[in-house]
């Protein structure tokens, strides 16, 4: 048997090369088409992320604690008791929320850095944070309904696929981050950081209209890498599934996808944990394992096991 593991572009590109795909899509690009799946390179989804970035009041962010005689101490703070900025991620809060109260459940997550990185674009390229105290809010649609392709644009492995996240097509998901940014001000305007807050840098305040938020959005975000969906798992009576519910690829004797690409639809958060259970399911059908049907089968499970190793 072959486990394909290369991830929500690459593992589709593999497939296609081989001959597995649409098969308009395969001639096109000179490969002999020797299965028909369809869905092979379809329903790519994506987590974007939008910043909101404001100028700090006072002197508590890490833009000025990495420069000058600020960044010597905390080399040697990192040096004789590893604290300090140079010990940490940069994330320092997350959380989830409902861009508006009648949504039924959180549809937006906010991560929160204590630094605000150059606007400049030539800056920005050099990953510099601003001369002054800042920092970055990043807002990011978890169930995003936008739904995007990736496929092969040569019968060359070398060559990169075509790579299209479609974001923003849905009209809920523009409708979520224009309210995302509403109530980034609605955060702002609360007495615990509102005393911080000198000036609202991004999008800025002359950012008011529907349609002004949107073009920002448009034009401000940025991929996650939360790419998933493109070898989506589904029932034998989905002409779009592309593998089983025991990570099968349909119609393929001796072949699984175990992979984030496998997902029907995008996870509510990042996607390494998942992609680990997906892992340990296609192990399970592989080796003929039960899984777990209770929490203390679950700690028992050999799968849990390797996963601590």
């Amino acid at each position: 048997a072959v486990v394909l593991s290369a991830g929500a572009i690459a593992s589709p590109q593999l497939l296609e090369l081989s001959g597995i795909g649409n098969p308009a899509i395969l001639k096109k690009h000179g490969v002999e088409p020797l299965h028909i799946l369809p869905g092979v390179g379809e329903n790519l989804q994506e987590h974007y992320m939008v910043p909101f970035v404001c100028r700090a009041s006072e002197p508590v962010s890490m833009n000025e604690q990495t420069r000058g005689f600020q960044l010597l101490q905390q080399l040697v703070r990192y040096a004789m008791r590893r604290k300090g900025i140079l010990s940490n991620s940069g994330f320092h809060v997350q959380g989830y929320f409902k861009s508006r109260e009648e949504v039924e459940r959180n549809d937006m997550q906010i991560h929160f850095f204590p630094f605000s990185g150059e606007t400049d674009p030539e800056k920005a390229r050099k990953n510099k944070l601003q001369d002054q105290p800042g920092f970055t809010f990043m807002f990011t649609q978890m169930r995003p309904e936008s739904r995007g392709h990736s496929h092969i644009q040569s019968a060359d492995a070398g060559v990169i696929p075509v790579i299209n996240p479609a974001f923003l097509t849905a009209e809920e998901d523009r409708r979520v981050y224009i309210d995302a940014v509403k109530f980034g001000r609605k955060i702002l305007s609360q007495p615990a950081i509102s005393s911080l807050t000198a000036a609202e840098m991004v999008p800025g305040p002359e950012i008011s209209s529907d349609d002004e938020i949107m073009d920002f959005v448009k034009n401000a975000g940025n991929s996650m890498y939360h790419g998933c969906g493109t070898c989506k798992m589904g029932a034998a009576d989905d002409p779009m599934a592309v593998v089983d519910p025991e990570c099968r690829v349909i119609g393929v004797d001796g072949l699984r996808v175990a992979d984030s690409s496998i997902f029907p639809r995008i996870t509510n958060g990042n996607l390494n944990g998942p992609s680990i259970m997906v892992g340990e399911k296609a192990s399970d059908h592989i080796l003929g394992r039960s899984l777990p049907k209770s929490n203390a089968e679950f700690w028992t499970h050999p799968g849990w096991a390797i996963s601590q190793r």
